[in-house]
């Protein structure tokens, strides 16, 4: 499959959603022994690049983001069109007697997305997927489903 690399995070200072590259920056120059990853001296970054006409320089717009909210797009859209990324919670309905199943949370484990233990590619050929959320935004929202 190809894909967009395309990750989000809510940006500490706002709280709002910010979309773009996602990369871990060290304040400090890393040192190749025993302790170049702590986590500490880690700023996590969504990364959006500006646009420029006539060869002007181009400028980076960077977001400071809280490394628990970042998650990557999967490459797919639901069926009204939203984007699907990690820890999003989706409800999917098969579309052949449109039952609707529970709510589920996208995550990617192992190089693959995955919702209810299922691959989402897998769940996507036979059912229509629906995002309702996310668990950043609403923390019970899977549990007001049971």
């Amino acid at each position: 499959m190809n894909r967009d690399s395309e990750f989000r995070g809510k940006e500490i200072k706002t709280g709002r959603w910010v979309y773009g590259g996602y990369f871990k920056h060290y304040k400090r120059q890393p040192c190749p022994v025993n302790d170049c990853d702590k986590e500490e001296d880690a700023v996590h970054l969504i990364i959006k690049s500006g646009f420029a006409d006539w060869n002007m320089p181009r400028g980076i717009e960077a977001f400071e983001v809280d490394p628990k909210t970042v998650g990557e797009y999967t490459g797919e859209k639901d069926r009204k069109g939203n984007k699907i990324y990690e820890d999003d919670v989706a409800k999917y309905i098969n579309r052949k007697d449109q039952t609707e199943y529970s709510k589920c949370l996208v995550y990617f484990q192992d190089s693959a997305f995955f919702m209810d233990e299922d691959l989402m590619n897998h769940i996507m050929i036979d059912h229509d997927i629906e995002v309702i959320g996310n668990v950043h935004d609403n923390k019970g929202l899977l549990e007001e489903a049971e």
